[in-house]
């Protein structure tokens, strides 16, 4: 009976010990995502301070933010038909200038204008900010990956590696909505309460997509110009990506 005894209370002091790991656990991960909010917050400040003059004429001349991410994906479909055709250039240079729209519309949604004192953010241009993204990451990698038609071992494997990743953080968003509920039914009002608050991108979602495209633009110039140091570079960045994507997985979507 002793011997159960101080078993039970073995036990207990574990069950203890584990549940007071667990919560400082906890408020250590708490305390780091407090601190990842706060350099997500200063980078859409300093962005958005440095658009701002180019924020205040989109807006005045009635350029909204929604439009500039459909001038994205039109961006996209337009170096889509450029790299087919063999016009590597052209089609450089618009995988560029989509990327830089990605750049814009977050400020020029975010920034209120004077005559009306409203911001541009909305769900649905929310949506389709991350959608061009997407869009954008596998139709430029493919091109860059498999450069002139030839699959080559180390492209193919970091090309599998992305797209594994980008699919569980798909398969994630996924999950993350069936477990989202609201009570009346009207799908706009469903997409402003789910899209806003969990698709907002941080700031390690946009180191992801810098380094992916900034990976992408360095292999597919090095295999234009046939430089083997921007294509080894490349690799460097897509190791750091993988990497970046791995954490972001872990946070988003086991974390929470």
């Amino acid at each position: 009976m002793n011997i159960f005894t101080a078993s039970e209370k073995t036990s207990q002091d574990w069950k203890r010990v584990r549940q007071e790991k667990l919560i400082k656990a906890k408020h250590r991960i708490e305390q780091m995502l407090d601190k990842e909010h706060s350099i997500t917050a200063k980078e859409k400040g300093w962005r958005d301070w440095f658009f701002r003059p180019l924020s205040y004429v989109c807006r005045k001349i009635g350029i909204r933010a929604n439009h500039v991410t459909v001038f994205g994906f039109f961006l996209v479909l337009l170096q889509i038909y450029y790299f087919s055709i063999g016009e590597n250039v052209y089609g450089l240079l618009s995988a560029i200038t989509a990327a830089f729209t990605d750049m814009i519309d977050g400020p020029i949604a975010r920034f209120k204008y004077t005559k009306d004192g409203n911001d541009d953010v909305t769900a649905v241009g929310t949506f389709l900010d991350h959608f061009r993204d997407y869009f954008l990451t596998f139709s430029f990698g493919y091109f860059a990956f498999f450069y002139g038609g030839i699959v080559r071992p180390i492209e193919t494997v970091l090309a599998i590696i992305i797209f594994l990743i980008y699919l569980g953080i798909f398969i994630g968003t996924i999950i993350k909505l069936r477990k989202f509920r609201v009570q009346n039914n009207n799908i706009e009002n469903n997409m402003n309460g789910f899209l806003l608050p969990d698709m907002q991108t941080s700031f390690w979602g946009r180191a992801q997509f810098f380094l992916v495209i900034s990976g992408t633009i360095l292999l597919f110039f090095g295999y234009m110009t046939d430089t083997l140091f921007l294509i080894l570079l490349s690799y460097v960045i897509f190791g750091i990506h993988i990497g970046i994507n791995f954490r972001n997985l872990i946070e988003e979507y086991i974390l929470t």
